[in-house]
This record gives structure tokens, C-alpha cells and sequence, in this order.
């Protein structure tokens, strides 16, 4: 009814008013328009305005016109995607469609509760012959809401591209950024801002979970979320590439198995895979496998492997179990505190008792730090026993007391180097041996290698030490104990500086 009521109100405000006489002699005949004038189109007094808001203001749109008896009209065309379309408000002073946040009060339009779908533009318009409008439009501004474009956890092949998509919805537009939760982003990322995260090539490395976050100056930023699996070949690493055993213990072999989907994992030695209660094969059910030799003999020393295999390839690892000595490591200190003498300490694993050792220094020159390099290299051979019964050594006893109980570096050496594995105190062997007849203040180099009865181990990593250095001169005397003028400990010298000390008096 209301709409036929507009239709009407603006079909007669266009039509144009005539004025008809009857000719009695032939009909009707016009004698002329009352309003015959042609008359100026009216206009609108506001200039189109542009609004923004946000959900929850509100606006008020000006549609001041001169004075007219033409209909006006107020309506809305929606820029927002989910509705569209044109919607007729007010017609004159009559609602057309009631939306009780719209309210007419004189010539302007007031909306309260701006929401989303009220972003577009309003238009007022006369309705003449030839309409006249006015066009005010308004941005609705809101917070950022991200999404991810596709599957939220994506499973991606080694070698591959990876590319995450991330939408972002906001006014102002969102600006994107891209985290990896808990590391950096990998190596191969082009870019960590706009919608799109590409990294290449793909490796296992890049596994984890991915975060868009979108942000604009409205409201927190929006996160969303996006898991990466990587398929990828069995990856092996011993965690020790030879283990020590002693005969009629139990040694167990470790590696660590990485890929996807899970590898099958299986052992051999010498070829054959052990089956025999001789041998337990463990896994914690993720990645560490461990084979375990129960009472080792000397047959069961030699290479075991670590064999992996997934739908994506195979891979293998070598572990050497054996009775040879670990290689030793040098526990003294690199300063000496003697001017002509040195005693280099040091430890190593051993399961059997040790036959021998070899010692090799020889003074440092400039450019040589390679075992073989150039240089004279004093190369002796000594047994632990005879060095023993001639006093070269320590008693393994007082070494361990000097040295480990007492917290030095050799106990800590051993632990680090065998990745905190306990080792029980019969297989550790600390040595020392005294070098004599050194050149003052001098840099040297030495090495040491120990043998039991499966064999020799290697060499230890060349050592640098010096003998006792000079004090620095113009050092403070007070410095420490140790640079107190040596007269002080000494009685002969006391008594001369004493006789001296009475001449000066009596001069």
C-alpha cells in the first residue's frame, strides 16, 4: 500500500496541470497550460561527503535541498559482499522500509549501530523529469579476521615447494605477517609478509606450525594456524660411532632414526641380523633404537649396522663395538708452574688393563699444527708398570684423588665425552708422566696414544702447554703471593738486607 502510495505521490508531482473548455461546436480544445513557465531544477545545498566509521558510531547524512515541491527519496546501494543490491529508506517523510536505527529528522538521515553492511553509498534524489541526486558514501572499519586458504595441515614431500595461503578480511586492509611458532622461519623463505608463505626446497627442517597473523589499526590482530608435516627418507645418527666394551659385559649400540612415515628399523652384524637372546633390540617408540650385547666376548666385537627403511628410500649407519682403549684425553693444565719441568696428565677408557703408551712433543714453531708436521717430535714408547716402579707415574690412585674427586677437568672431560654416560670407575685409566730438561718460558706440543691387549687407540688431539713464564715487568709486586720479593723467605737474605739496612743508618 505504501509503495502505491509513493508511486502515486511521485506520478502526480510529475504530471503537468491542464486546463480543458468544451467547444460546443466541436469538442474539446485546449486553451492553455496553467503552468506553462518552464521551471529551474531544483538542487541540493551539501556537497557529496565521504564518512568513515566504526561498528557501533554513528552518521548523520545532509540532504539539504532548496525549496521544492518535488519528492525526495533516500536509499542505499550496500558495498558489502553478502547483501548487494539497492534498499528504499524514506520517501518524503514516509519510511518505506522501517529499520529502527534509521531515523529522518528534517533534511538529514541519521544512522545509529553502524554495522558491516552499512558500508556502501546513499544517495538522496528529487524526483523530477530529470532526477537530481546527491551521493554521500560511507567505509565501515573493523578488525582484521584471518583464515587459512586450503587444508590447515598440509603434507609436503622433501625436495618439494611449500606454499601457504592466508585470506584476511578488515578495514583498513590487513597487513599480514608470517611466524613459525618457536623457531625462525627456514632458510628458503622468500618472504615472510603478504598472503602468501612460499619456502623452498622443502626439508624436515621446516616441519612445525605456522602463523598468519593479520593486523590493521583496528581492534588485536587475528591469528590463524597452519601445520606442515614433511615426508622425507630415514635420516640415521649413531650416538656414539664406536663403543667400548669390556669382555663379559653388556655394551649397548644407539641411533637416533628420523623420518617420515616411520622408518622400519632393523640391526646386523657382520652381515646377518642378530636373533639370538644373545642380542634385545628397544625403542622408545619415537626415534632412539638401541641394540643391547649381553655378555661380550671377543667374538662379538667388530661392525654393527643400524638399518632404516620407509616407502621413500633406505639408509644404513655403521656403530663399531671394541675392546680398544678410548682415545685419551689430556686433563693437566696448559700453564705450567715450573720453568724446566711439566707433568701432562691424562684419562681414557679402557676395559682391559693398559700395556703401554706413547708420548710424543716436541717445542711449538710458528705454522706447525699438525701432528706430521714439520718439526723433531720426542717419540717414546713406556709401560704403565715400569713406569710405575721407576716413579714416572702417579699412582692411579692419587691421579683419580688429584683429579676427580677434587672436581678438576679430568672427570668432567670423560663425562662430556661420552655424552653423560656413567662410566664405571674400573674402566677409567688416569695417567701422568713428567717431562724434564724443557726450555724455559717455551710453547709446546705433545699427543699421547695408550695400547691394551685388543689394540692401540687413537691419538690424542694435540696438546699445547708452556713452562713457568717470566713476570711481566712493571708488574705490581702486590699482585699476589707469588711475586713478593723471594728474600722474604729466605734467612741469609733477611740478614744481609738487615747489615745493610744498619750501614745506611750510620753513614
Amino acid at each position: 500500500m505504501q509503495l502505491f502510495l509513493l508511486l502515486l505521490l511521485i506520478h502526480s508531482a510529475r504530471c503537468t496541470e491542464y486546463t480543458d473548455y468544451y467547444n460546443y461546436d466541436g469538442g474539446y480544445e485546449e486553451q492553455g497550460k496553467v503552468n506553462s513557465a518552464v521551471e529551474d531544477p531544483p538542487s541540493f545545498l551539501d556537497r557529496p561527503q565521504e564518512f568513515v566509521a566504526r561498528i557501533g558510531d554513528s552518521v548523520t547524512f545532509p540532504c539539504d535541498v532548496e525549496e521544492t515541491d518535488h519528492v525526495m527519496t533516500f536509499s542505499h546501494i550496500s558495498s558489502y559482499p553478502r547483501r548487494g543490491g539497492k534498499s528504499l529508506y524514506f520517501a518524503a517523510e514516509s519510511p518505506v522500509r522501517r529499520v529502527p536505527r534509521f531515523k529522518k529528522k528534517g533534511s538529514k538521515y541519521i544512522l545509529s549501530s553502524v554495522r558491516r553492511s552499512d558500508a556502501g553509498v546513499y544517495i538522496c534524489r528529487i524526483e523530477t523529469k530529470v532526477p537530481v541526486e546527491l551521493q554521500h558514501k560511507l567505509t565501515v572499519q573493523y578488525a582484521p579476521k584471518a583464515s587459512i586458504v586450503g587444508p590447515r595441515e598440509r603434507t609436503v614431500d622433501q625436495g618439494s615447494v611449500l606454499e601457504l595461503q592466508c585470506a584476511a578480511d578488515g578495514e583498513p586492509k590487513p597487513e599480514i605477517v608470517w611466524q613459525k611458532e618457536g623457531a625462525a622461519l627456514p632458510a628458503g623463505t622468500e618472504t615472510n609478509k603478504g598472503p602468501i608463505l612460499r619456502i623452498r626446497p622443502v626439508d624436515r627442517h621446516i616441519e612445525g606450525t605456522y602463523t598468519c597473523s593479520a593486523s590493521n589499526s583496528i581492534g588485536e590482530p587475528s591469528k590463524a594456524y597452519a601445520t606442515v608435516i614433511v615426508q622425507y627418507p630415514p635420516e640415521i645418527r649413531p650416538k656414539q660411532a664406536m663403543v667400548h666394551g669390556g669382555e663379559g659385559d653388556s655394551a649397548e649400540l644407539v641411533c637416533i632414526v628420523l623420518g617420515f612415515p616411520a622408518p622400519r628399523v632393523s640391526w646386523s652384524h657382520n652381515g646377518q641380523i642378530p636373533s639370538s637372546d644373545k642380542y634385545q633390540m628397544t625403542t622408545d617408540g619415537e626415534r632412539r633404537y638401541s641394540l643391547t650385547v649381553r655378555n661380550v666376548s671377543e667374538q662379538d666385537f667388530g661392525e654393527y649396522r643400524c638399518n632404516a627403511s620407509n616407502s621413500l628410500g633406505t639408509n644404513s649407519s655403521s656403530i663399531r663395538l671394541t675392546g680398544l682403549p678410548g682415545t685419551p684425553i689430556i686433563t693437566s693444565s696448559p700453564a705450567g708452574g715450573e720453568e724446566t719441568t711439566y707433568t701432562i696428565t691424562w684419562e681414557t677408557e679402557s676395559t682391559a688393563p693398559l700395556l703401554q703408551y706413547r708420548l710424543r712433543y716436541r717445542e711449538k714453531t710458528e705454522n706447525e699444527t699438525v701432528l706430521h708436521g714439520p718439526g723433531h717430535w720426542h717419540d717414546s714408547l713406556y709401560s704403565p708398570k715400569l713406569a710405575l716402579q721407576q716413579g714416572l707415574v702417579h699412582r692411579a690412585a692419587a691421579v683419580r684423588g688429584n683429579h676427580r674427586t677434587s672436581g678438576g677437568p679430568a672427570g668432567r672431560a670423560l663425562g662430556q665425552k661420552l655424552e653423560g654416560k656413567l662410566i664405571p670407575e674400573d674402566r677409567i685409566r688416569p695417567m701422568a708422566h713428567p717431562l724434564d730438561t724443557l726450555l724455559a718460558a717455551t710453547e709446546y706440543q705433545a699427543t699421547v696414544q695408550v695400547e691394551n691387549k685388543f689394540g692401540w687407540s687413537q691419538p690424542s688431539p694435540v696438546f699445547y702447554f708452556h713452562t713457568k713464564r717470566e713476570v711481566a715487568v712493571g708488574q705490581s709486586a702486590t699482585t699476589s703471593s707469588d711475586s713478593l720479593p723471594s728474600w722474604r723467605g729466605c734467612p741469609l737474605l733477611r740478614w744481609l738486607m738487615l747489615v745493610l739496612l744498619c750501614c745506611a743508618i750510620r753513614l
